[in-house]
């Protein structure tokens, strides 16, 4: 960060006889004044200051300006080499002409139809990415894209900054079985009671109140007409009351990850999809650290999304050491383990009961829990007609 305003601020480098070191080091203090990354360059020493600090030392005849350094140095060089400011102008320009064109498609809503296939649609229509954004006609890519794809019973199209979002919706059609994988029935997956059965296809082979073991049939894709046997692929929704164990342990002794500063790693600039790596930095590989990135996407008046990104990946070191564990900490580590498990085994069901029990142990501390809950019980199991 010092650096950084240092930059900002800009600086001199001035230079002195490195057998006057002792001298030139009194001159400092007396004069008040701060400098930064002194050295030895040959056979002079120097010191970088601040600009105003320059001046006075510069006074005493002892130092003499190596060179001025800094933003405000550059941009003096920058007035005096006509080149730097126009470039500067002619990339703001060209900034500011891509915010007003199409620089991405967004396909959403498409199952059936690919979202390449609509793109191509789009570019046989005439409008393909690098197109003047406020001259695309979305009622005719609308129209166009009616025409080419009759199964689509919808399309919107507008303009979110440089991105044309392109929002489809199919028409409904039933799969076929065999498009749907085949004839099959709907078995159960574990031990339950049966709570409520909707079959949408296919004959309900039990009845809410019965107890089934895991494998038994639930739905049949066999089922009678009046031509005799047909076939299809049992669906529906099966809802059993299941009781299920589980069980964790949280060790006494844990490792920890003690986190040191954040540091840069390196800067990559993306600029109309080609990456340019500004800055790199290695460090030593017997550290351990993780790695963060953060994307800076450039925004034109907070609209227009502009084809030039900044990521920047930091490096954040840690050391891992070991501690014990209080038995409020175990505790509490050990329903925390438990409501993940919870969590993911509940996933799509609905919590009826739960019961807890736990003890310490040799190895920590264990937790014991029986929840009962309704959950979808059906899984489909394929046969085929000899």
């Amino acid at each position: 960060m010092k650096r950084f305003f240092r930059f900002l601020t800009g600086y001199t480098e001035l230079r002195y006889p490195k057998e006057r070191r002792a001298e030139a080091l009194s001159v400092l203090l007396s004069a008040g004044v701060n400098a930064t990354g002194g050295g030895n360059a040959g056979e002079e020493g120097f010191f970088l200051v601040s600009g105003t600090d320059a001046e006075k030392l510069l006074a005493t005849g002892l130092f003499r300006a190596e060179a001025e350094r800094g933003l405000p140095a550059l941009i003096q060089a920058s007035f005096r080499r006509p080149g730097i400011p126009v470039g500067a102008f002619l990339f703001l320009f060209v900034l500011l002409i891509s915010s007003l064109l199409v620089w991405r498609v967004e396909v959403t809503g498409n199952s059936d139809i690919t979202s390449e296939e609509i793109v191509l649609t789009l570019e046989e229509a005439g409008l393909s990415v690098g197109d003047l954004a406020l001259f695309v006609d979305t009622k005719a890519v609308r129209t166009a894209l009616l025409a080419a794809h009759p199964s689509l019973s919808y399309v919107g199209v507008y303009r979110r900054g440089t991105t044309l979002c392109v929002e489809v919706r199919e028409g409904q059609r039933v799969p076929t079985p065999a498009e749907k994988g085949g004839y099959a029935n709907l078995v159960a997956d574990r031990d339950a009671l049966i709570e409520e059965i909707n079959p949408r296809s296919g004959r309900a082979a039990v009845r809410p109140g019965v107890t089934v073991k895991k494998g038994d049939l639930l739905i049949s894709g066999v089922y009678r007409t009046a031509k005799g046997a047909a076939y299809t692929r049992a669906e529906g929704e099966v809802i059993g009351r299941v009781t299920m164990d589980f069980s964790t342990l949280q060790p006494l002794a844990v490792e920890e990850r003690v986190y040191g500063e954040e540091e840069t790693a390196s800067l990559t600039l993306c600029f109309f999809g080609k990456e340019l790596n500004l800055f790199n930095s290695y460090g030593n590989p017997s550290e351990k650290y993780d790695i963060i990135k953060r994307k800076d996407q450039l925004v034109l008046f907070g609209k227009a999304d502009l084809p030039v990104s900044v990521t920047r990946a930091c490096r954040l070191p840690y050391t891992v050491i070991e501690r014990t564990l209080t038995e409020e900490e175990a505790v509490r580590g050990a329903y925390f383990r438990m409501q993940e498990m919870l969590s993911g085994a509940l996933s799509g069901s609905m919590l009826l009961s739960v019961r807890y029990a736990g003890e310490f142990t040799a190895e920590g501390y264990r937790l014991e829990c029986r929840a009962e809950m309704l959950t979808e019980i059906g899984v489909s199991h394929p046969f085929e007609i000899e």
